[in-house]
């Protein structure tokens, strides 16, 4: 019996069956066969991508559809659409030469097989594998030849090429404490033109400093830390009370050159001094105004037993440049020198 006679005592259900196994089976054959590089190669314009291909590391793990395909249910329609399109502009000739793809390489397919890859330390250029992951920056933008390379060419881009993404950041060099600053610190996702690069745009003013010259910054810190500055106040040291001082007492308006130092320029001086020298430090320390360091001159003739302490305001009733020796009670004139004291 003749293979049509057989078909010819079948109900329609039984050949409607036949016929979608029949489609099913071809269907998976040719998704067998069109997911093999050789069909690939089979069109005469992708030879060289697939000679290529043979020649590098990859022809052991990665085949065409595993780089060119993107993960998931949704990667595997699309890459079946793009195969009828770029099978039509084969038959019709309507494609470009070289080959241009219709679909760059995306990190997660690189990522299938370099699970590791933001921790790969880069030995031939400073380059941060983390850093360019974390920005969005596609692994084929830097390892762009790295399957499909002419003989002579490099794999990677020469580093000479990265300032076509960098620029060289010659605005705002990437050096000491901002070598190993990941890009989205300072940049949003895809937006890098346009940011400031003083300091305030990305750092707090902490107290106690106050808004100045952005510039100045570098007049106290340095790119290798916030500390330890190289501020030097050693023309006034700041001892005592002083160190506690906020900046902007004594450096009113953002100026600090050629700020006085003398205790009148920030110290009023009180009624009872007038007269006095202006030295202070006579007669205080930056400890505290309280209590004084001055002490009466002793005059052994009229007191061997040592000096007497007395409250300042005994003798200096009103100022220290008026004084009465008889009002403390231990003198009977005002010259103590001349004062018979038996």
């Amino acid at each position: 019996m003749s293979v049509w006679t057989r078909l010819s005592r079948l109900s329609n259900g039984q050949l409607l069956l036949i016929l979608v196994g029949g489609v099913v089976i071809l269907g998976a054959s040719f998704q067998v066969i069109e997911a093999r590089p050789e069909f690939c190669k089979s069109c005469h314009e992708m030879e060289f991508y697939y000679d290529t291909w043979t020649s590098s590391t990859h022809v052991d793990d990665a085949d065409c559809l595993r780089c060119h395909t993107e993960p998931g249910v949704g990667g595997f329609i699309d890459a079946k659409i793009r195969g009828v399109t770029e099978l039509i502009a084969h038959i019709t000739g309507g494609y470009e030469v070289p080959i241009q793809p219709g679909v760059r390489v995306k990190n997660p397919q690189c990522l299938k097989c370099h699970p590791d890859a933001y921790n790969i330390v880069d030995t031939t250029v400073e380059a941060r594998h983390d850093l360019h992951m974390e920005a969005d920056i596609l692994c084929v933008d830097c390892h762009s030849r790295v399957v499909h390379a002419a003989v002579g060419e490099p794999k990677v881009i020469p580093a000479n090429q990265c300032d076509d993404c960098h620029d060289s950041h010659v605005e705002f060099p990437l050096l000491g404490g901002h070598a190993n600053m990941r890009c989205g610190d300072c940049h949003e996702v895809n937006s890098y033109s346009g940011l400031s690069p003083d300091c305030e745009s990305c750092h707090d003013l902490p107290e106690p400093h106050m808004p100045f010259d952005v510039q100045a910054c570098i007049d106290c810190h340095t790119l290798s830390g916030w500390s330890p500055a190289t501020f030097d106040h050693s023309s006034y040291p700041l001892t005592g009370a002083h160190e506690s001082v906020l900046c902007s007492l004594c450096h009113t308006s953002g100026v600090y050159a050629g700020t006085p130092s003398e205790c009148v320029d920030c110290h009023a001086e009180p009624l009872y001094h007038v007269g006095l020298s202006q030295d202070c430090t006579l007669c205080h320390t930056t400890g505290a105004f309280v209590p004084s360091t001055y002490l009466h001159p002793l005059i052994e003739e009229h007191y061997p037993w040592g000096e007497k302490r007395l409250d300042c305001e005994g003798c200096h009733r009103t100022t220290y440049s008026s004084y009465s020796c008889t009002g403390s009670g231990c003198h009977r004139t005002n010259n103590p020198e001349e004062d018979d004291d038996d």
